[in-house]
């Protein structure tokens, strides 16, 4: 699939895509980009160097929709985006468009940032957006006219370092995806996660993934909600799953963010991240009687920088997490005999409680950064204390890392 420059007897059909370009799910909502926004950016694309306009062709030749590219002004290091698509396309090549189209976006070395302007119309969902590295810069209160409602406008941006952090995991399912049918084998797969997680739309993705692949796939949030099934992955699940739930299933397999046997319990990503590692594995094992004691199947390393905040490490985490559960399906049953035990005492994180965010205003920000990087702005904010007043601290990246 490319991307090819606009050809001006095209410009009628992407017109007409203008009434379905919030279609494909939650991939793609309701943007600041309508009839006549599209018909100016079309005028204005034959002489303004600063605008440019694709279209997405599958392999035969098929339109599947278009991408819009426009600067400001010329030297500009930013780039506003927006996209339409045919009404009948997929999820899959919709989700293959927009990575297309931000490698596209980012292909010009001067380019540090993208914009996205969405409409705020009662069913925006943010969380789509982030696995692509995208975040909520700001809200404009009714500031467009919607026929005869006024809309608020959110504004995402993608900085390239957040780009670059994505793009490879995402590359990697995207390639996959669907792709995993081979011998017409097919699971009944449960999967349990908390109801809110931060990891809710990544388990969404990867059941589709596995239901494009052939695979039954089930959801809960609570464990008597459980089903039997061939497999239950337990991801971003606090509940402890008996050894009577197990016995439903097959196998029952947990993701842990730590080189097992150390590292068992609580929040392992963020205490690690404390303790200043930048070298992380991410585990899948098998659930057994005692908390992350099973034994490991599959292992990969995320590797940090030392500036990623929450949202960008915890997309680095849900990768991993979704590439180790798509690996451990498609190579089972002879996955099984790559099972090694734990070895060793290990050790145990506690949970973290609210007051785990509160910062010592005596230390320096650089002694406290790492803190900074794990809190999240809204779930467990930093905080400081003085003269008994409260007060919360939000953290967000600004421009790219300084050399």
């Amino acid at each position: 699939m490319a991307f090819n420059p606009l050809n001006p007897t095209q410009i009628p059909l992407v017109l007409a895509w203008c009434s379905t370009s919030c279609r494909g799910g939650a991939l793609l909502h309701r943007q600041v980009i309508g009839g006549r926004e599209i018909d100016a950016w079309l005028q204005l694309d034959a002489r303004d160097a600063n605008t440019r306009i694709y279209l997405y062709e599958d392999e035969i030749g098929g339109v599947q929709g278009a991408i819009f590219l426009g600067r400001q002004h010329a030297g500009s290091h930013e780039v506003q985006v927006g996209w339409v698509v045919a009404g009948d396309v997929t999820r899959t090549t919709l989700r293959r468009m927009m990575f297309e189209g931000l490698d596209l976006a980012f292909s010009e070395s001067d380019v540090q940032r993208v914009t996205w302007d969405l409409m705020e119309d009662g069913c925006l969902q943010v969380d789509p957006y982030r696995k692509f590295g995208f975040s909520i810069e700001g809200r404009f209160r009714q500031s467009f006219q919607d026929g005869d409602a006024r809309r608020d406008v959110v504004r995402l941006g993608l900085l390239r370092s957040a780009w670059l952090a994505a793009r490879e995991g995402l590359k990697s399912r995207l390639v996959h995806a669907g792709l995993q049918k081979s011998d017409g084998v097919r699971y009944v797969i449960q999967v349990l996660t908390d109801a809110g997680s931060w990891i809710s739309p990544y388990v969404d993705e990867l059941a589709e993934e596995w239901v494009l692949a052939g695979h039954t796939v089930r959801i809960a949030h609570r464990v008597e909600q459980a089903l039997p099934a061939d497999f239950c992955f337990c991801l971003s699940f606090s509940r402890i799953v008996s050894a009577e739930v197990r016995k439903q299933y097959r196998h029952t397999l947990v993701v842990h963010e730590s080189e097992l046997p150390d590292g068992r319990g609580w929040a392992p990503m963020t205490w690690q991240i404390l303790e200043g590692k930048n070298r992380i594995p991410v585990t899948l094992i098998e659930a057994v009687d005692a908390v992350d004691a099973g034994p490991i199947y599959l292992q990969e390393w995320i590797t940090l920088n030392g500036t990623e905040l929450n949202p960008e490490w915890r997309l680095l985490q849900a990768q991993a997490t979704l590439d180790l559960c798509m690996q451990w399906v498609k190579a089972y049953p002879a996955i099984v005999d790559r099972a090694r035990p734990q070895t060793g005492a290990g050790s145990v994180y506690a949970r973290r409680r609210p007051t785990d965010s509160r910062l010592d205003p005596s230390k320096t920000l650089a002694e406290q950064f790492n803190l900074l990087r794990v809190v999240d702005n809204d779930q467990y904010p930093a905080y400081f204390e003085m003269a008994g007043v409260r007060y919360k601290i939000s953290i967000k990246k600004w421009g790219e890392k300084v050399s």
